[in-house]
């Protein structure tokens, strides 16, 4: 058995579980689109996304395809999270505004209406502000938030 801490609780599961698994075991709501229990996660949506502790290094990372480590932390609520799920739901509403599951996410993440052009989803501004490389820490950073259309909170 594992133990971790999510959302400041201490949990203990079996190896190889993954943190999105964990939290479900724990009624811990994460959203997700490309999870499917019968295949392995990839992580491809990246709306599962959450915040790590392992040591001293916290990052953002996809929880469907992360397995439990001992003495990590958690969290998968914190305003880093909720910006970078805010992005990601954006980008994809924005790509296709009348998909219901699109809408329904987007709205319980506080969105009402899609930031980006509807049906391109351009995020070429989003990725050029000085500084920002591509991985979910930066997206979810203010700096490089700054060049980009604002996700409505």
């Amino acid at each position: 058995m594992v133990k971790l801490t999510i959302n400041d609780k201490v949990v203990e599961v079996p190896e190889g579980t993954t943190i999105l698994q964990a939290a479900r075991q724990e009624g811990i709501k994460i959203p997700t689109l490309c999870y499917y229990e019968a295949i392995k996660p990839y992580g491809g949506c990246r709306l599962c996304v959450v915040e790590v502790t392992a040591g001293p290094r916290t990052s953002l990372t996809a929880s469907c395809s992360y397995p439990v480590a001992e003495g990590i932390k958690v969290q998968t609520d914190t305003p880093k999270v909720l910006r970078a799920r805010r992005l990601v739901i954006d980008l994809l509403w924005s790509r296709s505004p009348n998909l219901p599951i699109l809408r329904s996410i987007a709205n319980d993440l506080g969105l009402v209406a899609p930031s980006f052009p509807v049906g391109t989803a351009n995020v070429s501004s989003a990725i050029s502000a000085p500084g920002c490389a591509m991985n979910w820490s930066s997206w979810a950073s203010s700096a490089c938030r700054a060049g980009a259309p604002s996700a409505r909170s």
